[in-house]
């Protein structure tokens, strides 16, 4: 790890981000993740299950749910 990563924000929430890292982002992903019913802030599966693996198991549109989780992302930092 860097000093470049410590200081610097997730920049966009991908497919291939894990829920996990998703959750660390801030409420706003988590209040995504629960206006589609994803658990995953109580979840263990978070640690090692992708963005794209929990909108599958759980049947969301990966690409609603990754424009919304970085809609609020951006939304945020602004």
């Amino acid at each position: 790890m860097t000093t470049h990563d410590i200081l610097e924000p997730m920049s966009k929430i991908t497919k291939a981000t894990l829920l996990q890292e998703a959750i660390k982002t801030g409420p706003h992903a988590i209040a995504v993740l629960a206006t589609y019913n994803m658990g995953c802030v109580a979840c263990s599966g978070k640690m090692n299950e992708t963005v794209e693996w929990g909108a599958m198991t759980h049947g969301v549109d990966l690409g609603e749910l990754l424009s919304r989780l970085n809609e609020k992302e951006t939304k945020k930092a602004e």
